[in-house]
């Protein structure tokens, strides 16, 4: 399945965005099913559950989408964690053996990168929405 390396950075990614935001948001995926699951599972199994390899967040799209949950949570992630936007995602790659970020324009061959993905899901696209993001 997953390798342990991936859900422990996964997770360490989720606290961090997790933490650093004010407004509520919707933790959805694989995520969500492990803090559902995961006591359960535990007693039945002997192990926790998987968890995941990326991060999905869902936002309720308010009024003001510069000052949104969204808005706060893209800055974070690219500003502060150094996310790059990958079409509707964000992603940042991580060396498996050294597990750490990989910096731009560092060459490290393709079977050491575990690329970690935050995709960021709304409930509904307003009109203005390309114009803000």
């Amino acid at each position: 399945m997953y390798q342990e390396f991936e859900t422990r950075t996964s997770y360490k990614y989720l606290k961090e965005v997790i933490n650093s935001l004010e407004e509520p948001i919707c933790m959805l995926g694989g995520w969500a099913v492990f803090f559902h699951v995961n006591e359960k599972f535990k007693k039945a199994q002997g192990k926790p559950y998987i968890g995941s390899r990326d991060i999905d967040l869902g936002f309720n799209m308010g009024a003001n989408l510069k000052q949104s949950a969204l808005a706060q949570t893209i800055k974070i992630l690219t500003e502060k964690l150094k996310f790059k936007p990958l079409s509707f995602r964000l992603m940042k790659e991580i060396h498996t053996e050294t597990q750490e970020e990989i910096k731009e324009g560092e060459i490290v061959p393709s079977y050491f990168i575990f690329p970690m993905y935050v995709d960021l899901i709304v409930d509904v696209i307003p009109d203005n929405f390309r114009e803000v993001f």
